[in-house]
């Protein structure tokens, strides 16, 4: 019993870092409160690692992470520190989903993928196996896909695997666009 509460307290102050850890380090191009709103992670079950290299933070089962616009979800979320600051996140599901609004102004960017890695240095969303991702009503589709957060830019290919071409929906002017489900569904027609 005594070993369960050394577990759940670990756990807890390992998550009261992680949270500090992810409003500090946090930097990306997106609203400009976000960085300054509370981190929410849910999930059914949480474990945390301290290596020599620093702690990684996993999340299983129905995982929700949000801050402010940001919202992460996942059948399994990774989240690797070193030194207090937030190195990378890795989600993966059927799908893992990556979501963010930039700016007041535009749509939100919808990205998902059965892994998905957020690269927070360098702002950078890398997405793997059945990638997808939905910016201003176009959808970019591949094995994998890299998306720039702050210069919004995606490099798409087939990937390591023998998945499809890349296929893009660029939709006529009013027309709000495809959704990543529709086009993995079959339903989008070109």
């Amino acid at each position: 019993m005594n070993q369960w509460y050394q577990l759940v307290m670990s756990i807890k102050e390992g998550s009261r870092l992680l949270i500090f850890s992810l409003l500090v380090s946090s930097h990306v191009a997106a609203l400009p409160d976000d960085n300054e709103k509370p981190i929410n992670i849910q999930s059914d079950s949480a474990s945390l690692k301290t290596l020599a290299n620093g702690k990684t933070t996993e999340y299983f089962g129905n995982v929700q992470m949000t801050q402010g616009s940001l919202k992460i979800t996942g059948e399994h979320i990774t989240i690797y520190s070193n030194n207090r600051e937030i190195t990378s996140i890795t989600a993966t599901g059927t799908p893992a989903i990556f979501e963010q609004q930039p700016d007041s102004e535009s749509s939100p960017i919808e990205a998902q993928a059965e892994t998905l890695d957020y690269q927070l240095k360098d702002e950078v969303v890398v997405l793997l196996i059945n990638a997808c991702v939905k910016q201003n009503g176009s959808v970019v589709t591949g094995g994998r896909i890299e998306y720039g957060i702050a210069s919004e830019k995606i490099k798409a290919s087939r990937g390591d695997t023998n998945s499809s071409r890349v296929n893009m929906i660029l939709p006529p002017e009013g027309d709000g666009g495809a959704s990543c489900n529709k086009i993995k569904n079959g339903l989008e027609q070109g």
